[in-house]
């Protein structure tokens, strides 16, 4: 198991930068713990951000694209621009909806950020059902073109109507499950020339990646990648010039989506896609010196993990990157702690000043201050949770008793004046 730390920047360097540029870099919030309460959140929702046709069985019939939103209540919030999050459902593109995302918007919201569940048009001719590779093989690709289309389009639209929903356009991260997830890895690391050396018909029948669903043209830029076992149509399409950092999750028994390259649902005989799955994408990324998380659920089938596990990683892979420090590796299950701004625990002249002992620690330990200097201490369990600890002032520093918490490792932060570290304590009764 290993334990999503993050490392993040002195504070007097973030009171200078706040002085230029929007600072997200914020304790507790953009992290694995709400910030707001629900009642201190606000919903809107099927939004509209375009008009398409669906094509199935060679019929089209126009329909309206729409999304949900969330968003902590602006006057609970003294943030007037915000990292924006995008979810797109999953569904094997044939179901699935924006509302199965209804109350994961929310959370996000809690935590911060604006967050967003969209909707995009869906049908394909998969016959007896996909798994028995019995469908259309183009028919498939056209779904796939179709929701790329569609999430560009959601994605022109917040960016034109930021300011109403009070959107950062330079923090725009952007994550999908499954089908969904190969419509987001295709609509930012694929372009239209490239889609067009795959399947050249498909512009000719439903028009460009970049003009459909809505006539809006406004230029973006994504800052992160959440795939949730989905897929990128070819893997030459992430370059070294994007370095968009992308975080993978998949189980090692899923059927549907392969791990490094092959057919979707394994589908060898009848001419269905080659693509590539969470491995590759990772190994991909890993040999072009992009940043990259993979988290595998060994055992684990095609939906790998659930919400309750993501939101938080996501949130701290997320809050990483607006710091500025993002941190890539391997994981299964992650306990991910990102609520504190802290300092490099090599921050110059700090643990110079600052002994601990003994470590481990039975019932209590001794935080030795040189000089007996004035400091905020705090503890946290590997969740990141704050935990109850007894504090006495003592001529050499503080003797703080832990004789209630249970046998684990903690994290010890230590501030004093502008300077932070954070120490690693065990404790073992």
């Amino acid at each position: 198991m290993r334990i999503m730390k993050f490392v993040l920047f002195p504070l007097f360097f973030l009171i200078i930068s706040n002085i230029y540029s929007q600072n997200y870099c914020i304790d507790n919030r953009f992290s694995e713990k709400d910030y707001f309460k629900v009642y201190e959140t606000e919903k809107s929702s099927t939004i509209s951000y375009g008009l398409a046709d669906i094509w199935y069985n060679n019929i089209a019939e126009p329909n309206y694209n729409t999304f949900d939103i969330a968003f902590p209540i602006p006057s609970e919030d003294p943030l007037n621009k915000k990292p924006l999050v995008i979810l797109v459902h999953g569904g094997g593109f044939l179901s699935g909806d924006k509302a199965n995302l209804g109350d994961d918007i929310i959370e996000f919201a809690k935590r911060g950020y604006v967050a967003v569940s969209l909707n995009y048009r869906l049908g394909w001719d998969g016959g007896i059902q996909p798994s028995t590779c019995t469908g259309d093989p183009e028919s498939l690709a056209r779904a796939e073109y179709m929701a790329t289309q569609d999430v560009k389009a959601a994605l022109r639209y917040l960016v034109e109507n930021a300011g109403e929903y009070e959107i950062d356009t330079a923090q725009i991260f952007i994550g999908g499950f499954s089908a969904g997830g190969m419509a987001v890895l295709n609509s930012v690391f694929t372009s239209q020339s490239e889609y067009d050396a795959l399947h050249p018909w498909l512009k000719n029948e439903l028009g460009g990646l970049d003009n459909s669903t809505n006539d809006i043209k406004v230029n973006y830029s994504i800052k992160g990648v959440l795939n949730m076992w989905g897929a990128i149509v070819d893997i030459d399409h992430i370059t070294a010039s994007e370095k968009i950092p992308v975080a993978s999750f998949y189980g090692t028994e899923d059927q549907i989506i392969p791990a490094e390259s092959g057919h979707i649902y394994g589908c060898t005989d009848n001419n269905y896609e080659i693509i590539s799955g969470s491995v590759g994408i990772t190994n991909k990324l890993q040999e072009l010196g992009i940043c990259y998380q993979l988290h595998t659920n060994t055992g684990g089938t095609h939906e790998a993990y659930e919400m309750e596990y993501l939101i938080p990683v996501i949130s701290c892979f997320i809050k990483n990157i607006l710091c500025e420090n993002c941190t890539s590796g391997y994981f299964t299950y992650a306990e991910p702690e990102c609520s504190e701004i802290a300092t490099d625990i090599n921050e110059p002249g700090l643990l110079e000043i600052i002994q601990l002992y003994p470590n481990p620690a039975t019932d209590h330990f001794i935080i030795h201050i040189n000089d007996a200097e004035e400091a905020i201490i705090k503890m946290f369990n590997l969740l990141g949770e704050e935990v109850f600890i007894d504090l006495q002032s003592i001529a050499e520093g503080y003797f703080v008793n832990v004789s209630h918490l249970p046998n684990s490792m903690y994290i010890l932060q230590i501030k004093m004046g502008l300077l932070v570290t954070d120490q690693k304590i065990t404790i073992l009764h």
